[in-house]
């Protein structure tokens, strides 16, 4: 029988890691382009997503990053600990304001 070494294992959980740290990266970035695509499309359709039309000129990269940036405080705060109950205030909150600032027309 072949034990493994202890080199062999770190060798082995390292390129474990590794692959984690690509498939993670590509699943982000699948998100993010099919964030942008859905995006995109309620702007250029007029969809009534978002309690309402999203308002003409709205950037769609830029919305992507802000929700991106937003779903990824949430995982950080969970990670942390913070209780459901505070995250979901949170949660209606941020869906609010981008809301209004998504269906107001913007001067």
């Amino acid at each position: 029988m072949h034990w493994p070494t202890i080199r062999s294992t770190r060798s082995a959980r390292a390129g474990l890691f590794e692959e984690a740290v690509r498939t993670c990266a590509e699943l982000q970035g699948w998100n993010e382009q099919t964030l942008f695509a859905r995006v995109e499309r309620a702007i250029r359709d007029g969809e009534p997503d978002l309690d309402g039309e999203v308002a003409a000129g709205v950037d769609p990269a830029a919305l992507t990053g802000l929700v991106q940036s937003v779903v990824h405080g949430f995982s950080v705060q969970a990670n942390l600990g913070t209780a459901r109950e505070g995250l979901l205030a949170t949660a209606q909150l941020a869906h609010k304001l981008i809301c209004r600032q998504l269906t107001s027309p913007t001067p």
